[in-house]
């Protein structure tokens, strides 16, 4: 469920995208809303609070659809809860009445789901186009539900002997009462299974266990949707044993090293802070190897505490280095981040330094550029002391002041929106002032002038803070006072 509070910053564009505002259009929409508190569009709505606390629901125009008199409002992917006294009205994305709090107890939104409650205590859950994809026959404890990126999800369901079933909001699929605990989700669509005091991985892709079971499982390794590696504990000796995906158990470890998934490999480290400098790495078949395939032509070597980039015939096209940082490639997989003496840098799949090596750190940004830090310290958790600038993927630095605040990026990005490519983004200067950019080439849309963070922009528009007030924005930047524009 996503409160009021976090809309401003976590609202996603779930529904279809509208007709670009004007700025015309958006003097007339601040005008409407002057005196309220406003909050993101989720399609073709938004939330709006007066002074006292209560909310109404405001179309693009800014008439309001529903009156200013609920204790909240809530959406999903698909839904509107209007909520007041305890008691709810569910609308649709198009603002249609679904149904309300004469039919059920209680009616909680999550991810893309209407999970409801009946006036007998029974529990059930409403799917896209209000589909019910679990009946209302569940207590509140004998039922978990896990959501999932594909807009699907599945349900974990207790009988009265106490055994647990999994079953998918996709087809109504379900697997027989065997589970003796309710499963718990790893990622995704993979949940750990307890039966007969072993546990195992369950697929709910493929809808059956997936791994052999074992006494404990720590942690599993996913490589393109299939599992490499798991980690496991058999006895009570302080040790960890990794297995492959067979089963077959390939190393074992002390509980003071680490574990960390690269590709098809696996590698052990002494930490975070060394997690990039292996004490050894293994492939599938638990043999040591001393190389990170790229491609079939590429690869890393490991060797001597260096890393090397080489063909696989063994031609240096760069290095060596102190550190290759192959942890925090995500899905980059045409550049390196690597590092000598403290400092790092950028080389592409030629071995070609498309970045120097002179910043203290580098990361890959979901915007498809690379941030570079001026100064970073990454035991500072609240990012106190970063400067940072950006550089495209192709190593051209982008125009544009020092920046010291990543706002999505470092403090309030769901998981989604760290996979997306944002076009537009807020970020802090060195006075401590959030301004727009548009992502592309760091044009400044709205001047470094607000107080604090805007929103996303979604379907078009978001919302600027500038001297205490909120003001709807679309894509130029427009919407704010025209002396905003003035201080550029």
């Amino acid at each position: 469920m996503k409160n009021i509070g976090a809309i401003i910053l976590l609202m996603m564009s779930c529904w279809a995208s509208s007709q670009a505002i004007s700025k015309k259009q958006l003097e007339q929409l601040n005008m409407n809303v002057s005196g309220y508190t406003i909050y993101p569009f989720a399609g073709e709505f938004a939330p709006v609070k007066n002074a006292v606390g209560r909310y109404g629901l405001i179309d693009r125009k800014g008439d309001f659809a529903y009156p200013v008199m609920f204790d909240t409002i809530t959406f999903s992917s698909d839904y509107i809860n209007l909520i007041k006294n305890g008691k709810s009205i569910l609308l649709n994305s198009k603002g249609e009445f679904l149904l309300d709090s004469t039919q059920y107890a209680s009616i909680v939104l999550e991810d893309n789901f209407a999970r409801v409650v009946n006036k007998a205590g029974k529990h059930g859950c409403y799917g896209k186009n209000f589909q019910m994809v679990l009946p209302n026959n569940y207590d509140e404890s004998d039922y978990v539900f896990y959501g999932m990126p594909n807009s699907e999800c599945m349900f974990a369901l207790k009988n009265a002997e106490g055994k647990w079933a999994i079953r998918s909001s996709k087809n109504g699929q379900e697997t027989e009462y065997i589970y003796d605990k309710a499963p718990v989700q790893i990622q995704d669509q993979y949940l750990k299974v307890y039966r007969q005091a072993l546990y195992s991985v369950f697929d709910g892709s493929t809808f059956r266990d997936i791994l052999p079971y074992r006494e404990y499982i720590d942690s599993c390794s996913f490589w393109n949707n299939d599992v490499n590696f798991f980690v496991a504990m058999d006895k009570s000796d302080s040790l960890s044993y990794i297995y492959n995906s067979d089963g077959k158990k390939v190393a074992q470890k002390p509980s003071t090293e680490f574990c960390y998934w690269k590709n098809k490999y696996v590698v052990v480290s002494k930490g975070a802070e060394g997690r990039n400098i292996p004490l050894k790495m293994l492939n599938k078949n638990g043999k040591e190897v001393h190389i990170l395939k790229v491609t079939d032509d590429l690869c890393w070597q490991y060797k001597n505490n260096k890393w090397t980039f080489k063909s696989t015939s063994g031609k240096r096209l760069a290095g060596p280095f102190d550190e290759f940082a192959f942890l925090d490639q995500g899905k980059e997989e045409s550049l390196f981040i690597v590092g000598n003496d403290g400092k790092y840098g950028l080389v592409n799949m030629k071995g070609k330094t498309v970045i120097p090596l002179e910043y203290a750190a580098v990361q890959f940004h979901h915007s498809g550029h690379v941030k570079v830090f001026i100064e970073y310290d990454p035991a500072d958790v609240n990012h106190t002391k970063d400067k940072f600038k950006f550089y495209t993927s192709g190593g051209k630095q982008l125009k544009g002041e020092v920046l010291t605040f990543d706002p999505f990026v470092d403090s309030c990005a769901s998981k989604k929106q760290e996979q997306e490519s944002l076009d537009y983004m807020w970020f802090r200067n060195t006075e401590g002032k959030y301004g727009l950019c548009r992502m592309k080439d760091m044009k400044v849309l709205v001047p470094f002038v607000c107080e604090e963070c805007g929103s996303l922009m979604t379907d078009g528009m978001a919302v600027a803070i500038y001297e205490g007030r909120r003001y709807y924005i679309n894509e130029k930047g427009e919407g704010l006072p025209a002396e905003v524009y003035k201080k550029k």
